[in-house]
């Protein structure tokens, strides 16, 4: 329904790409499009971020992607932007501090 309602468009539709996830783990496949990790380490770590990914029965595994020094440039300042947007979201109370986050969940 959703393809026939948004048309070539659909890849788009989260609700769509949530429904193709759920297939993929369920039959035992691989679910191939990119989706959003939570970086648990290296440079990046600390936050949740688009990267390659798979996602399985086994959970989604990612790996920080290749590029030039450009897009390397540029994904820095991605994840510069991305802690400023967490570490504010902290500051306002709305999240816990970082290192409390494995307490309310274990999985990060």
């Amino acid at each position: 329904r959703i393809i026939k309602l948004r048309g070539r468009s659909s890849f788009q539709s989260p609700a769509h790409l949530s429904a193709r996830m759920v297939k993929a783990v369920a039959e035992g496949s691989e679910f191939e499009w990119p989706c959003g990790a939570y970086i648990t380490e290296g440079e990046y770590a600390g936050v949740m971020m688009a990267a390659d990914t798979s996602l399985g029965k086994t959970g989604v595994r990612y790996q920080i992607p290749d590029g030039d020094a450009d897009d390397l440039a540029a994904l820095k300042d991605s994840h510069a932007h991305l802690v400023s947007l967490r570490d504010q979201t902290i500051a306002d109370g709305i999240l816990p501090p970082l290192n409390e986050w494995k307490r309310h969940n274990s999985n990060l």
